[in-house]
């Protein structure tokens, strides 16, 4: 996806698409038109774990989480002409998306496979899991950052 000096929006899709038949017919497909988006990148989590954005200095930028299991880049402005209640929730962003103002750049997802301690499950438990990245390089840049959660602590 490229951006030029626009306002992006990284947030799970079930946060503003709240007609239920729209949304439905949306988790099936992906098909951002279907939501009024016509620029956005959406993709599956595997792994709910990976909740901040840092900045290249990997200072902390904002956090994000999702209910839904997919994690979706896209414009700020049609987030809002998708939805009247997300606009009106501005207050509350920060709890559960993370807005960047201005980004000129490219925006992409990595997935990378790593292999996860399961250790409440017995000693020596792991499992492999792929762990999906959203990455954007330009200005400004940003990444997610792994963020292991007390039950699964690498």
């Amino acid at each position: 996806m490229n951006v030029k000096n626009q306002d992006i929006v990284i947030i799970d899709p079930v946060y503003f698409v709240s007609e239920e038949n729209l949304w439905e017919e949306f988790a099936e497909t992906l098909d951002k038109s279907l939501i009024g988006c016509t620029e956005a990148i959406i993709d599956e989590l595997t792994d709910y774990r990976q909740t901040e954005i840092i900045d290249k200095d990997e200072n902390i930028i904002g956090e994000w989480c999702s209910d839904s299991g997919l994690l979706g880049c896209f414009l700020l402005d049609e987030v809002i002409a998708c939805s009247k209640d997300f606009a009106e929730d501005s207050d509350n962003w920060a709890d559960y998306c993370v807005i960047i103002r201005n980004f000129t750049g490219q925006i992409f997802f990595e997935k990378e496979q790593r292999n996860i301690p399961l250790d409440f499950l017995g000693e020596g438990m792991s499992e492999d899991v792929d762990i999906l990245s959203i990455k954007g390089t330009g200005e400004p840049s940003f990444a997610t950052k792994y963020v292991p959660t007390e039950m699964f602590v690498e």
